[in-house]
């Protein structure tokens, strides 16, 4: 065996030689590639440095700016306006305009005057269909009222007996 290794003994000296001319030049390629890196991130870390420092910056004059709002006096001025209206429901209808009692009454009566010109040119309805829509409405009163009581026989009748357990 001895033979053998000084027979090939320059080709084993030539192949380490080799070896550690490769593994030095693997070696400083990664020691370069690693200082490349830490300077990368040398440089990353500045950069966020600053921005960190320019977002305080920004936030530190923001804050100045708030507090001297906040300070100076306020320019709103606020008022309350109160406004009270009674309403009282009556039956005789004695809150409401008797001119429009009158119409109401009238309803679908031919002897409902015709409007002045301009007396009624802010009015919703004109002065002159005012009877008409009264009579309308007074339709329209009646079946929400028949309505309305046949809701309230419904419940009394079918719906609180099922509540006391009926069926």
């Amino acid at each position: 065996m001895i033979a053998i290794v000084l027979r090939f003994w320059p080709y084993l000296v030539g192949l380490a030689l080799i070896a550690g001319v490769l593994g030095g030049t693997y070696a400083m390629g990664r020691n370069h590639e690693r200082s490349k890196w830490h300077v990368k991130v040398a440089q990353a870390q500045q950069t966020v440095a600053r921005d960190a420092l320019a977002a305080q910056k920004r936030a530190d004059s923001l804050y100045v700016e708030i507090e001297a709002l906040r300070a100076r006096p306020a320019r709103i001025r606020v008022e309350t306006i109160r406004e009270v209206a009674h309403v009282v429901p009556d039956a005789d209808c004695r809150s409401m305009p008797a001119s429009w009692v009158r119409v109401w009454d009238g309803a679908g009566d031919e002897r409902t005057p015709a409007a002045a010109p301009g007396v009624d040119d802010a009015a919703r309805v004109a002065l002159a269909d005012a009877a008409q829509a009264a009579a309308e409405a007074r339709v329209t009163y009646a079946e929400c009222a028949g309505r309305l009581e046949g809701l309230q026989h419904y419940v009394r009748d079918v719906v609180r007996p099922r509540a006391d357990g009926g069926q």
